[in-house]
């Protein structure tokens, strides 16, 4: 009765003879239907996954001779197909004369366990290459653009001072332009250093983080950002917080990018206990099936930091059509009781 509450199979293995008696729930993990089964070993090998059968034999081995326990992790085939994981854990008992002669275990399905084990998996891979891809393209800014930049700079300095004008205006002309052309390296390292992290958004809160950085996107890219906000509370978590600012830097900076428009919409709204945000675009747009199959890294990098807040996400494209990113996400109970602002930009 254990047993069989507990989705398990047991098995009663004569050495012997050959002959293994399972029992338990025979249904669930194997798909027999019945509650005992009698078979020879061989039929349990033909159940068994044949990518994983060297192993399970080697297991079983290795657990003979070494008189230790027997524990195994390996798929099997049920008798409609199905592929299963199940987990498997059993020990040889020995004759006087030390010869095994009967072995008893136990086997559990942990299918849904390996599935979680590889969607975790799966999201870390993903979001490892998310962030190289990310260091990739800070690298490649800093070293093609802000690098080139300076040393653009340096060069016409050098020359300056071997070569000085004659005229003093000139020389003012030549100083101020410099000091143009250093103030847009700072503003361009200051824009990576937003991406890398937003002092606004720990000082100053969520609302004007956002707006800050849709200003400077505006001011930066020469494009129009029309930015709204409405009932969105004070004191948001920080969790919250930063996965709809990251994700407003990657769908605006995406749109800015590939959707080829000059104007954009960004809205961010207090509803009933979530926060939504939404980023629209009259551009070019594109097929989300299309982009999400090919693993796009944007894509994926904004659905798990939703995911991982509880929230909920959808993109809206069609090629000609623009693009409408909307993202909800649930606040914390304790938070849905502050005071709420409003503000139109």
């Amino acid at each position: 009765m254990a047993i069989e509450g507990g989705r398990f199979v047991g098995w009663d293995f004569d050495v012997n003879t050959g002959q293994n008696q399972w029992f338990g729930d025979l249904h669930g993990v194997f798909g027999i239907a019945s509650k005992t089964y009698a078979a020879h070993d061989g039929e349990f090998r033909k159940r068994v996954h044949p990518d994983d059968l060297d192993a399970v034999m080697h297991a079983l081995q290795r657990a003979q001779k070494n008189r230790e326990p027997y524990v195994a992790e390996f798929r099997i085939i049920r008798n409609d197909g199905e592929v299963r994981w199940i987990l498997a854990r059993g020990k040889f008992h020995h004759a006087v004369n030390g010869r095994p002669e009967r072995m008893l275990g136990l086997a559990v399905d942990v299918t849904e366990r390996k599935l979680a084990e590889q969607a975790l998996a799966d999201v870390s891979r993903r979001l490892i290459q998310a962030q190289e891809q990310e260091r990739m393209r800070i690298a490649r800014e800093l070293h093609d653009d802000i690098n080139q930049q300076i040393s653009i700079l340096a060069v016409d300095l050098n020359r300056l001072g071997q070569q000085p004008p004659e005229s003093t205006a000139r020389l003012k002309s030549i100083f101020d332009e410099a000091a143009v052309r250093l103030s847009d390296i700072s503003g361009e390292v200051q824009a990576i250093s937003h991406r890398l992290h937003s002092s606004k958004l720990e000082y100053v809160g969520l609302l004007a983080a956002c707006k800050g950085f849709c200003k400077e996107a505006a001011e930066r890219q020469s494009v129009n950002i029309e930015f709204r906000a409405d009932g969105v509370p004070s004191g948001v978590p920080q969790d919250v917080s930063l996965t709809i600012f990251r994700v407003l830097q990657e769908s605006l900076q995406n749109a800015i990018k590939h959707s080829g428009a000059q104007h954009f919409a960004v809205q961010l709204r207090g509803l009933c206990g979530d926060l939504q945000l939404t980023v629209q675009d009259d551009g070019i747009g594109f097929d989300v099936v299309r982009a999400t199959s090919n693993h796009g890294i944007g894509l994926i990098s904004m659905r798990e930091r939703v995911n991982l807040v509880k929230g909920a996400i959808s993109i809206t494209s069609q090629p000609g059509a623009g693009t409408e990113v909307n993202i909800r996400v649930p606040m914390s109970a304790t938070h849905r009781s502050h005071e709420a602002a409003s503000e139109v930009a």
